[in-house]
């Protein structure tokens, strides 16, 4: 029976260090998607025109 305990603590631990790296993984696939975003934003706004209107023009 003792050997049945252990082997569930060394599982627990297990799942554990599972479960960091998961949220690891997650973290840093937020993080890449965060800086894609920011590129690709920067990247747009770059390339827009600004427009001048005048009261007159028809849009």
């Amino acid at each position: 029976m003792k050997r049945w305990n252990m082997d569930l603590q060394a599982a627990g631990v297990r799942r554990q260090i599972q479960l960091v790296e998961l949220e690891e993984w997650r973290e840093k696939a937020y993080h890449s998607a965060k800086l894609y975003k920011e590129r690709t934003k920067r990247w747009h706004d770059k390339r827009l025109k600004i427009k001048h209107f005048k009261l007159e023009d028809k849009l």
